[in-house]
């Protein structure tokens, strides 16, 4: 069976042609799993090894789902660290600019105030918790449009204690739009980092621990997370080390 084109997968044409400038023309194990469904409006949770193509698994169904003429920003991708912030913007620069879309970092260690006036403009805003809070607390850049939300590397932001950074942050974005959430998990075992995407309803936000999982509903952030072993998805598969599982919003609002 011939491999999927991004083209295939329902990537539209601008933004194939920016991923063939760089080399890209066929997508790699996890995006041929994930980006195909997140461009359908379904919730997606992948796991694959750390340089597997995970960036692109998440920022291309996210351009070509953003409106350059839409509220700014749309798009908020949440990281632990500066250099992982950078990395992304970096990665997902040409596909954004191939649909007209901006994309900004905001991270502490740098002045705060050309980051303040990147950010207002950004269609998709990426940030450590820390700097966004403090942008937010100055009201110089506003989540209440933000329909898309990606959780970079969360264990590790959790690991690092900012749960109740991303508590606070994610009661900001607005409800009932679609949430893209990211969870890598950096060193899960020696030699063998990993790192997972995910892509769920606004409202709702997972963590998987064994054969149960823990859920936080949003639209009572802060809260006691709480334990449920119900099926976390309708769909699963895996691809030369990558896992991938989705179902349909419907189906997961009904779970949770």
């Amino acid at each position: 069976m011939a491999t999927p084109t991004f083209a295939d997968l329902g990537v539209s044409d601008a933004v194939v042609r920016a991923l063939a400038d760089r080399g890209f023309t066929e997508p790699f194990a996890i995006q041929r799993l994930a980006i195909g469904d997140i461009l359908a409006g379904r919730d997606v949770l992948a796991k694959s090894p750390t340089g597997s193509g995970k960036t692109l698994a998440f920022a291309v169904p996210l351009a070509d789902r953003i409106a350059a003429d839409g509220p700014r920003p749309t798009a908020l991708v949440l990281a632990p660290t500066r250099e992982l912030a950078s990395q992304i913007v970096e990665e997902s620069r040409s596909v954004c600019h191939a649909r007209a879309l901006r994309i900004a970092a905001v991270y502490g260690g740098v002045g705060i105030h050309k980051q303040a006036r990147d950010a207002a403009k950004a269609h998709i805003l990426v940030a450590t918790p820390g700097r966004l809070e403090d942008l937010l607390e100055r009201r110089a850049v506003s989540l209440s449009n933000v329909r898309f939300l990606v959780l970079d590397e969360a264990d590790r932001m959790l690991d690092m204690g900012f749960r109740p950074a991303v508590d606070r942050i994610v009661a900001r974005c607005r409800l009932g739009g679609r949430r893209c959430s990211s969870r890598p998990r950096s060193k899960a075992r020696p030699g063998a980092s990993r790192v997972s995407t995910r892509v769920i309803p606004c409202g709702t936000s997972t963590r998987r621990q064994g054969a149960a999982r823990q859920t936080w509903n949003t639209g009572s952030w802060p809260s006691p997370m709480q334990t449920v072993s119900t099926p976390w998805s309708r769909s699963c598969g895996r691809s030369a080390g990558s896992r991938w599982c989705s179902f349909a919003p419907s189906a997961a609002r009904t779970a949770w």
